[in-house]
């Protein structure tokens, strides 16, 4: 099964990154691909939250749905992600380390069918872009710390 995994070190209160990264309907601030996410039901954000979410991928726009299972905050979200011919099951960590948090990610892909045949892709095209969207989650919170 192939698997994704990284962190990024952010400049803000542990706090604020769980919170910030908790509503999926902020990733379209940082997160170009991501054309919309909206959350689905009412109530606090926590286990059992799900969000339909659209992105533009190099194939068109895909829709994904994505539900929290674990939701310990300002520690662990881990969630589902429902997206074409895979499953995508995984977590994110925040460590709190002085004034900076460390999210760390760790992401099961699991592709069905005939998307089996493109694991090593998939994981490596899912590598450059977790990268690429953390860092930019990164940007965008700290550049926004002053505002």
């Amino acid at each position: 099964m192939p698997r994704i995994t990284g962190s990024v070190d952010i400049e803000r209160p542990i706090v604020e990154v769980f919170d910030f990264v908790a509503d999926e309907e902020h990733e379209p601030l940082y997160n170009t691909q991501m054309l919309s996410a909206r959350r689905s039901g009412t109530g606090p954000i926590g286990v059992g939250a799900s969000f339909h979410v659209v992105v533009q991928g190099v194939g068109g726009k895909s829709e994904m749905d994505i539900t929290y299972i674990e939701y310990e905050r300002p520690r662990l979200l881990t969630s589902v992600t429902q997206v074409g011919g895979m499953e995508i099951a995984g977590s994110l960590r925040f460590e709190e380390l002085g004034d900076v948090t460390r999210m760390h990610w760790n992401w099961d892909i699991r592709p069905h069918g005939v998307m089996s045949a493109f694991g090593p892709v998939i994981t490596w095209q899912g590598r450059r872009q977790e990268e690429r969207i953390w860092h930019s989650l990164k940007r965008y919170l700290e550049a926004s710390a002053g505002s």
